[in-house]
């Protein structure tokens, strides 16, 4: 596995600051407009609660996929 070199005791600095300016875009009227107007609505959040958020939908889908016996390739 190859991974870009980045200092570790920054990352959650950097998330930090580029979460905040996501929340600062898309808090912008056009933005929300152009967005709503593809059907997409507009709800920032934390990265832990991205983060909590993309680990319930896995779960949820993991379960539907065995559920319907669906297996990786």
């Amino acid at each position: 596995m190859v991974r870009p070199a980045r200092p570790r005791r920054h990352a959650g600095a950097i998330v930090a600051q580029l979460n905040a300016e996501v929340v600062k875009v898309l808090a912008r009227a056009d933005v929300k407009d152009t967005l709503g107007a593809q059907g997409l609505q507009v709800r920032s959040s934390t990265p832990e609660q991205f983060a909590a958020h993309i680990k319930s939908e896995i779960a949820r889908f993991t379960r539907i996929a065995n559920a319907a016996g669906i297996k990786a390739e």
